[in-house]
Parts: structure tokens; C-alpha cells; sequence
């Protein structure tokens, strides 16, 4: 197939072409790989960060309530007029911060375990939604289920939220930091592990990476080692036989012809040698 020198340097070439590409491909891909963990990994820090901070806006929430409540009871039994006005006003300001959170919270946290494709926002704590691709490693029967366990434990608690930021003065009252307090921190804990499980597999593809530049520059000296042994062979030893048979017919030795085995008569070393041995035949 390959039979003439150009051929070979042309397909040579080619290989050369093809092994860059390949490798240049393989880099792009962990680029675009690690780019998309790294925002994942942030994702999932900033969603912990804000869930702490609900969290604390919770309590403060459900403590108001339960000192509104408190001081109509301590008015009332002292006769009293009591003006809820100003505690009104610092509960539903609370709220209405809640509430916003809990949407950025809620995307943060659906888009995770179902999925970002169908979530409406243009910016999520600072990501747009290509960035934010789920990792392959996320994706295994034992992720799916963990991440099965974040859902269920994510609806749990903005039911609850949802309860408590319908009627604050009324409901807060009857419920309790403490459950809040659990349930967030198992949220978060799930967050982390995920987080951690990320960061792993990006350490795994960096080391990877680095293997790759550690060992490049001795397979690229194989490479090249390969191809000057594989060309002395096939060309310069077979033009040394050639030159020397051409000085012994300058000698006016016109008694043997050049036999080499392998030589394709349409290469151009088998060109040459048939000019060679009709030199000899004239």
C-alpha cells in the first residue's frame, strides 16, 4: 500500500497529525471536565453556605414569633393593649429574605439531583446554567441513590419552610429550631459528600494529566528513535548497497546485479535499482 518514500512521509505525517489531535482532544475534554466539576464543587459550596445562613434567618424567624406571641399573652393577662406593628413588620421583612433564599436554595438543590436542563434562572449564585453540567461520577446506582436520600430530605424540609413562611405569627409559634437544625445539617453533610466525591475524581484526573506530561517527552523520543531506526533501515542501508554498486561499476566491475529483498519496484529506491542493474545489462 505504502510504496513509495512520499507515501510513508505523507502517512507518517498523518500519524503525527492523529496522535496530536487525539491528545489535544483529551486535554480539551478534561478542561471542559474540570471546568464543569469546579462549578458543580462551588455550586455546592455556595448552596451549604446560604442553607447556613437560612438557616440562622430561621431561628431568628421562629424566635420573633414566639415573643410576639408571648407578649400578646403577657398584655393580655396584664390588660393591656399590645402593638404588634413593629415586631409584624421585622417578621415579615425576615420572611419575605427567607423566601428568596429558599428559591435559590430550591433550584440549587432540585437542579442537582434532577437535573439543571429544566430549571428557569439566567444566573444561580453567580453560574449560568451551561456551566452547570452534573459529573459522570455523580450519575453511578449508588450516587442516584444518595442523591435520592438529598431529595427526600430536600422536600421534607421546604415543606416545612413552605408551613412556617405561609403564616409566620401562626405557625412559628408551634414549631421548633431544633428540627431545622437537623434536617439542615443532614442536607449540608449529603452536600459535602458529594462535594467531596467531586473533588476526588477531579484530583484522580489531574494526576492523570500530569502522568500524561511526564510522560510525554519519552514517548515522543521513542517516537523519533522509532522512525530514524525504521528509515535507516529501510532507506539509508539500502542506499549505501546502491552507492556502492555504482562505485564498482565506475571500477568497471559490471559482473553482479543489486539484489535486496523487501525493495518495491515502484519505490524510489526500486526505480534506482533498476537503473542501476540496466546499467549494468548495457
Amino acid at each position: 500500500m505504502l510504496k513509495t518514500l512520499k507515501a510513508k512521509l505523507y502517512a507518517g505525517a498523518v500519524a503525527v497529525f492523529l496522535i496530536f489531535l487525539i491528545s489535544d482532544v483529551f486535554i480539551l475534554s478534561f478542561i471542559i471536565k474540570f471546568k464543569s466539576n469546579s462549578a458543580i464543587q462551588a455550586l455546592l459550596g455556595s448552596s451549604s453556605i446560604s442553607l447556613i445562613r437560612t438557616n440562622r434567618d430561621i431561628d431568628n424567624l421562629i424566635f420573633l414569633t414566639k415573643t410576639r406571641k408571648a407578649d400578646i399573652k403577657s398584655a393580655k393577662l396584664a390588660k393591656k393593649t399590645y402593638d404588634t406593628t413593629i415586631i409584624d413588620g421585622r417578621i415579615d421583612k425576615l420572611a419575605n429574605k427567607i423566601e428568596l433564599a429558599q428559591k435559590a436554595n430550591m433550584t440549587a438543590l432540585s437542579g442537582f439531583y434532577s437535573g439543571f436542563g429544566n430549571k428557569n434562572f439566567k444566573k444561580l449564585f453567580g453560574f449560568s446554567k451551561e456551566q452547570l453540567k452534573r459529573p459522570s461520577i455523580l450519575k453511578s446506582s449508588e450516587m442516584q441513590s444518595k442523591r435520592g436520600k438529598l431529595k427526600s430530605m430536600t422536600e421534607r424540609y421546604m415543606q416545612k419552610t413552605a408551613e412556617l413562611l405561609q403564616n409566620p405569627s401562626e405557625a412559628g409559634p408551634d414549631m421548633e429550631p431544633a428540627y431545622f437544625n437537623k434536617i439542615t445539617g443532614n442536607i449540608i453533610n449529603s452536600l459535602n459528600f458529594f462535594r467531596y466525591t467531586v473533588a476526588k475524581n477531579t484530583t484522580k484526573g489531574i494526576n492523570y494529566l500530569v502522568y500524561l506530561f511526564l510522560f510525554a517527552p519519552f514517548l515522543i523520543l521513542s517516537a523519533l528513535f522509532f522512525i530514524s531506526y525504521y528509515f535507516k533501515k529501510s532507506l539509508i542501508n539500502k542506499m549505501n548497497i546502491v552507492d556502492d554498486k555504482i562505485k564498482q561499476i565506475a571500477r568497471g566491475d559490471l559482473t553482479s546485479k543489486i539484489k535486496i529483498s523487501g525493495v518495491h519496484k515502484e519505490s524510489e529506491i526500486g526505480i534506482l535499482i533498476e537503473q542501476v542493474n540496466s546499467l549494468v545489462d548495457s
